[in-house]
């Protein structure tokens, strides 16, 4: 796979578990909350994961949090409490 390919499925990755907890990664981008090389730098993280299945199956399912696993786990609870209601 391609370093491009595993960087998109990433950003996916990364993107879906966010909306699965209340984090808008566009939203905290357009207000500064997510800077642009904050986002690639969890983007970068989320692609050396070493349990991406794990991840894609939990992604799938109807569990909530996140993984002790997840890379970005810390990033997406601070965007998550700054989301808007």
């Amino acid at each position: 796979m391609s370093i491009w390919s595993r960087l998109s499925l990433a950003e996916r990755r990364m993107s879906s578990m966010a909306d699965k907890n209340g984090a808008d990664l566009e939203v905290a981008s357009q207000s500064g909350h997510l800077l642009p090389d904050e986002y690639r730098a969890a983007v970068q993280s989320c692609s050396g994961c070493a349990c991406p299945d794990a991840c894609d199956t939990f992604l799938q399912g109807s569990e909530s949090g996140i993984p002790g696993y997840c890379r970005n786990s810390t990033l997406i609870r601070q965007l998550a409490d700054i989301a808007p209601d």
